[in-house]
């Protein structure tokens, strides 16, 4: 992978998992840090994406979108309530979910694209479960 690739990536998994504590260090309750960091994250989107939309996805290619964003919404609505908890700890819970994307994701690429996933990717499948159930101890 190019190392410009591999800063992103960086950078990326630095914003997903860091808004979550940030908003846990300004005292603000889940719901509260969700919907701000959310609402200003949907605007930068909009800002960046502009340029580049294309809506012309047919109704099936339309609905999936709408459907995976319906999702992602009470999805990212969770996260966020239940990383703004006191009694959570926040970090565990945070690596805890990546870890559940780790396995989920190329499983979802097999099942949607068929990206059939190799035997190290399988292998670190049962590693990435091992440490879920760990972490879930």
């Amino acid at each position: 992978m190019d190392v410009r690739i591999i800063v992103a990536a960086v950078l990326i998994a630095t914003a997903f998992v860091g808004w979550p504590i940030v908003g846990k260090y300004a005292q603000a309750n889940g719901a509260t840090t969700v919907a701000v960091v959310s609402t200003v994250a949907s605007i930068m989107i909009l800002l960046f994406a502009r340029t580049r939309l294309d809506f012309d996805l047919g109704v099936k290619g339309i609905g999936l979108l709408v459907l995976a964003g319906v999702l992602n919404g009470i999805a990212v609505y969770t996260y966020g309530y239940i990383c703004g908890k006191p009694e959570t700890p926040t970090g565990a819970f945070i690596v805890l979910v990546s870890l559940c994307m780790v396995v989920s994701a190329p499983l979802l690429d097999w099942a949607f694209n068929g990206t059939v996933p190799t035997l190290q990717k399988f292998a670190g499948f049962g590693m990435a479960a091992s440490a879920i159930y760990l972490l879930g101890k």
